[in-house]
């Protein structure tokens, strides 16, 4: 029997798994990271650290926290030009027209002037408001809706008998069912025959339209939702919701969950009184990203299936996408203490924050089983070419939960990797249980592709 044993270290692209005993941690997971991704700075798959954070400029309609961020767009000189809104204030938005509407003290307004009406009275008791097959529809705080006129956003004349009338949840068409159950937080306009009333314990659906023949549906009585900008829609067509529970993508009218034996505990955590919670698709990374105001934000590798953890700030109140023509115009954007920020692609920095830090554990390596030693003899770390530095920890222990927490031996040190891709790591730790931390030193960052230990049995081990 050879007495070396090699062990080869491949990225957990999986992300965070904190749901299982240590000793007996999912393939492909890693028990802490922060601040790293599953994407290289190409795009490749590989463990890197986050880029920074810049600031980023846009137009503002209201006044105080910033709660949405809504994209419009309009035509000058035959060019379409698309313009990113920060909507502040008590406020529910939607785009329509080339124009944005908000809510705002109980009024309903057009890029912040008071929405005239041309027929009936335009509404004021309530939360929100969306465009959804060109009508200006206001819901909430209660259980209730109304819907202007189509392609007449001041017209709330409910007497009217034409199929494009103002319609409201008090005036039954047809034989359609009136309001949701719950008191409804959000409108989403899924897609164009589709339009989700999202309250906090169930979510139901505006099939076609009231006034020509649709009807109100029941699509989860045990899904509900954390807060108004809690959603998002992928470029597939997926509703991403933010729930009750965890992360939920619906499809074809049904909703799976995508977050069960991952990253429990932050779900259960989030608080719908004080935790914010806003979504936004990253198109480039092929994820979701999920800011909670008060918590670490999330992003969601949808290729992996995986959850990252992020400090991003923990006074988030809105993110949204702006997606202009150019490749640069394409960021993620949220707000934090009056900033308006967007992820980088390569800045080592945050917006008020410093340097970024990031790192992950790799491990548990256990090389013979849990009741004999080994000694740790060599670590080669196979690094990406666009690597800046690195700082490793390697830490044993006589199981999982000693060598991550308090482990009875450690080597630490830092790799510049400017000339070479690989380094060497020489080592004589011993215990049962080994793990390996990586992290970007101050002002670097880091890219890792895969490696290997060397390993050479030590004995039985006797408590």
């Amino acid at each position: 029997m050879p007495r070396d044993i090699h062990i080869p270290i491949f990225p957990p692209l999986g992300g965070l798994n904190n749901d299982t005993a240590r000793i007996a941690q999912p393939a492909n997971t890693t028990i802490d990271c922060r601040n790293v991704f599953p994407y290289g700075r190409d795009f490749r798959s590989r463990i890197a650290s986050r880029p920074g954070t810049t600031a980023y400029s846009l137009t503002t309609r209201g006044a105080g926290t910033v709660k949405l961020f809504m994209q419009v767009s309009s035509v000058s000189g035959g060019v379409i030009v698309q313009t990113m809104y920060a909507v502040a204030g008590s406020i529910g938005a939607g785009a329509g027209k080339g124009h944005l509407y908000y809510v705002n003290g109980g009024v309903i307004k057009e890029d912040n002037a008071s929405l005239a009406a041309t027929a009936g009275s335009v509404p004021t008791t309530y939360a929100g408001v969306v465009v959804h097959r060109n009508r200006l529809i206001a819901y909430g705080p209660d259980h209730q809706w109304a819907a202007s006129k189509v392609d007449d956003y001041g017209n709330w004349d409910y007497a009217d008998k034409t199929s494009a009338r103002a319609h409201r949840h008090t005036d039954i068409i047809y034989n359609a069912s009136g309001s949701a159950a719950d008191p409804i937080l959000t409108a989403i306009p899924w897609t164009n025959d589709l339009l989700v009333y999202a309250g906090d314990h169930s979510l139901w659906a505006l099939r076609g339209d009231l006034a020509m023949g649709g009807r109100v549906d029941l699509l989860s009585n045990g899904i509900g939702i954390l807060g108004p900008s809690a959603w998002t829609i992928d470029p597939q067509g997926s509703l991403w919701i933010v729930g009750t529970g965890g992360i939920y993508r619906g499809s074809g009218g049904s909703f799976q969950p995508m977050n069960v034996g991952h990253y429990s505990a932050y779900f259960q955590s989030i608080n719908r009184s004080t935790n914010t919670t806003s979504c936004a698709w990253d198109r480039d990374r092929n994820g979701l990203w999920i800011f909670s105001a008060g918590k670490d934000s999330l992003f969601f590798s949808v290729r992996d299936q995986g959850f990252w953890p992020m400090s991003l700030g923990t006074g988030i109140t809105a993110a949204g996408v702006f997606d202009g023509p150019a490749s640069t115009d394409r960021q993620v954007l949220f707000s934090d203490a009056g900033n308006i920020r967007s992820i980088s692609t390569n800045s080592l920095t945050d917006v008020g924050g410093g340097d970024v830090a990031g790192y992950i554990y790799l491990g548990p390596f256990m090389p013979v089983g849990p009741d004999e030693q080994a000694v740790l003899k060599e670590t080669v770390l196979t690094l990406s070419d666009q690597n800046s530095g690195v700082d490793y920890v390697l830490q044993a222990g006589n199981s999982p939960y000693q060598a991550y927490n308090a482990p009875t031996a450690t080597a630490s040190g830092s790799l510049l990797t400017a000339a070479s891709r690989q380094a060497r790591i020489r080592s004589r730790l011993r215990g049962t249980c080994f793990y390996l931390k990586l992290s970007n030193p101050s002002g670097a960052f880091f890219e890792f592709d895969n490696g290997s230990m060397t390993f050479s049995r030590a004995g039985r081990y006797h408590a």
